[in-house]
């Protein structure tokens, strides 16, 4: 998957987890490129920060669904700040097996941001499975063109051209709905990946 594609697919689920979460103020997204973070097997996968509201996940050596979970994951910490649940207390180390206020928000985040994620994903595979669907129902008909011959002659497409010609039609519409649905990356133009992106 593209870069460009998945910061599409980040915009479709930013305020579809914001109305399902329900906070009440944006967050700031930060893609992150690490290379010594990727190296490390426990390294980081994303932190949210409170005081400025803003989300960073490190995406190097990454499928894209798994960032896309972890910025679900930090979205409802992002909701618990917005709700103020997540206070002043410092997370430091082991907060999660030191804390029980924050072990709460921490199972709070794991819980709903993979369910949320989950939902997401659900929802565009249906809506992608209802149009397939809909466009293999939909009957071959003979399509008529008109070609000027000796003046006012028509001469008719054969059926098999008629049917070829309608095959994709369909096709091109369902490649520009699922694209427009996110869910097949465009043919653009190679660019070179920033290492770091603000989406």
């Amino acid at each position: 998957m593209s870069k460009k594609l998945l910061i599409d697919v980040i915009k479709d689920f930013y305020p579809y987890a914001k109305k399902n979460l329900g906070f009440d103020k944006n967050a700031k997204i930060f893609l992150k490129g690490d290379q010594e973070n990727a190296k490390n097997i426990l390294g980081k996968t994303g932190y949210y920060d409170p005081t400025r509201m803003e989300i960073v996940v490190f995406t190097t050596n990454r499928h894209p669904k798994d960032i896309l979970r972890s910025i679900a994951h930090e979205l409802v910490h992002h909701m618990q700040n917005c709700r103020g649940d997540l206070g002043k207390e410092e997370a430091g180390e082991n907060y999660a097996q030191n804390n029980p206020h924050l072990r709460k928000m921490e199972a709070e985040a794991y819980e709903k941001g993979n369910l949320i994620f989950r939902d997401f994903e659900d929802n565009l595979k249906t809506k992608n499975k209802i149009l397939h669907e809909a466009l293999q129902k939909l009957p071959k008909v003979n399509i008529m063109t008109e070609e000027k011959q000796n003046d006012d002659q028509v001469n008719p497409l054969t059926k098999e051209k008629a049917n070829d010609h309608y095959v994709k039609r369909a096709e091109r519409v369902f490649r520009e709905l699922t694209e427009r649905w996110k869910m097949k990356p465009k043919e653009d133009k190679k660019e070179e990946d920033k290492d770091n992106e603000k989406v």
